[in-house]
């Protein structure tokens, strides 16, 4: 006989482990399929010669402040994830070393430059919602071309920019970008939790089994089963089949749509927006094990040039 729950999820990542721990928390009798041995998708770690090592993310702009926060204030373990808060930043230019700051960031430009970025801030600081919802559909560096063309101010957004998204300025969107900016400045809660990044979707899939759920490792879902036109279930690689009201995908959109539903499920022009999507850069994270403490640096940002040499150098500010 298949086993019957309230909502399947498939895939334990941030997105699908939340969702999870919510829904169970709600009464829901929550089933979450992850293909992999190992929870959390690309928010996971791993155990390496007595190092914990961070697959993708390494540092939360906001942590408990935002919705990572609010999961588990929802659920019930509001610190269920102890984070570490980035106390005080360090900004190196050159051998230069400052507080890490927007004006000390600005002042790293030149003077011409440095007045442009700040009138940038002061109008982000003072956009309203509905001013912001006209530019989501605007590129960022059309946005940012208002107010400077200089190399190094892009280089400046392209940073920022591309912790938030993995992509370029002339992909991203205006309003998603001020949103984000605004939030990460508003809380100025930025930090890691301790255990690594595991830590935040392990607190949310032990709300899942606390609440009576099941969480299933080394379970690639096959197919969503759809019965008239509506998802009924799952199936399995190994055959067996689970049956649920509410199926939820936590893969990707495009193997979602293709490969577990099916196109033949889906209107032809949303199947062809999806077919046409793109991915998203890839950042490279250099992980190294020290045998002794070398810094009680936090977080570094590391700029190699200073202003006056930054006309024709390719170097851009780099989180370090």
């Amino acid at each position: 006989m298949n086993e019957s729950y309230d909502a399947i999820i498939i895939g334990s990542g941030i997105g699908g482990a939340a969702v999870g721990g919510l829904l169970a928390h709600a009464g829901y009798k929550t089933l979450v399929l992850e293909k992999n041995a190992f929870i959390g998708g690309r928010c996971t770690s791993y155990q390496k010669d007595g190092f914990t090592v961070d697959v993708g993310v390494h540092l939360f702009g906001v942590a408990d402040k935002g919705s990572l926060g609010d999961v588990c204030r929802r659920i019930g373990t509001p610190d269920a994830i102890d984070w570490v808060t980035i106390e005080k930043p360090i900004l190196r230019v050159g051998n230069e070393r400052k507080k890490y700051s927007r004006a000390n960031m600005i002042g790293t430009m030149p003077q011409a430059e440095s007045d442009k970025l700040a009138s940038i801030f002061i109008k982000i600081s003072q956009m309203t919602e509905d001013e912001i919802d006209r530019l989501w559909y605007v590129p960022l560096d059309q946005w940012v071309n208002q107010y400077t063309t200089h190399p190094q101010a892009h280089d400046f957004f392209d940073m920022i920019n591309g912790q938030y998204f993995c992509v370029e300025l002339n992909v991203a969107s205006t309003a998603e970008f001020i949103r984000c900016f605004r939030e990460v400045l508003a809380a100025r809660s930025s930090a890691y939790p301790k255990g690594g990044c595991i830590a935040i979707p392990r607190a949310y899939l032990a709300a899942v089994e606390r609440h009576g759920g099941k969480v299933m490792t080394k379970a690639g879902v096959d197919k969503v089963l759809v019965e008239n036109k509506t998802a009924v279930g799952v199936r399995l690689k190994d055959g067996r089949e689970f049956r649920a009201p509410i199926i939820i995908s936590n893969a990707d959109i495009k193997a979602t749509v293709s490969d577990l539903v099916g196109t033949d499920h889906f209107p032809a022009d949303y199947v062809n927006r999806i077919q046409n999507l793109t991915w998203s850069y890839h950042a490279i994270g250099l992980k190294v094990g020290l045998a002794e403490k070398i810094t009680g640096d936090q977080l570094l940002m590391y700029r190699p040039y200073a202003k006056e040499e930054g006309e024709d150098r390719k170097g851009k500010l780099s989180p370090g």
